[in-house]
């Protein structure tokens, strides 16, 4: 009975996608142990951006026990995660998020989970880790075995503020602004 309701929500989640509708990249939403493609061989990473006033790094523990780690590198250019398995062992290899350019990450990331579903508020400026505000926030959902994450960033922006889970999709709310995403459609509008 389990594999006929594994199958039949696979067969679910790909309609979208033979209908000619993007699923957003994050993955299949559903998480299946049996069908983990993650490879937990690494350490927990210890490159992380400090310009002592952090924190710059976030961890979760998901309901179904498997850990998130999202941090900035230490020379402060990539948006890093790592997962492990609920059995507490090692690390997923070090998967670059986002690569936001010229601009400085800012203090706090957050990281927020619904159903499986992982999703992501980081902020980024010039100098924003001296106090500057963001110039930019990045927006990202990881679903499934979290290794793949969908990314939007939204540019000329003071940031997300928050992010509210509403069952199978996320919405973020900031500066008057909002941003959604669905399993079916991904992110509502393309990233600036």
């Amino acid at each position: 009975m389990r594999r006929l309701r594994t199958a039949l929500g696979v067969l679910l989640l790909a309609l979208p996608t033979a209908c000619g509708e993007e699923t957003g990249g994050a993955g299949d939403a559903a998480y299946d142990p049996d069908d983990d493609s993650s490879t937990y061989d690494s350490p927990r990473s210890e490159d992380v951006f400090d310009s002592g006033a952090g924190p710059y790094e976030a961890t979760l523990t998901l309901a179904d026990g498997r850990t998130v780690r999202m941090w900035y590198a230490e020379a402060g250019d990539r948006l890093m995660e790592q997962h492990r398995a609920a059995d507490g062992g090692r690390w997923t290899p070090p998967q670059v998020v986002s690569e936001p350019g010229d601009e400085d990450p800012c203090q706090g990331i957050e990281l927020v989970e619904d159903e499986g579903l992982v999703a992501v508020i980081a902020d980024l400026g010039s100098y924003c880790y001296d106090g500057e505000p963001p110039m930019s926030s990045i927006a990202a959902v990881g679903a499934g075995d979290l290794t793949e994450w969908d990314v939007h960033v939204t540019r000329g922006f003071d940031g997300w503020t928050e992010v509210e889970p509403t069952g199978g999709r996320f919405q973020w709310s900031g500066g008057g602004a909002e941003l959604t995403w669905s399993v079916a459609d991904g992110f509502s509008r393309p990233s600036d």
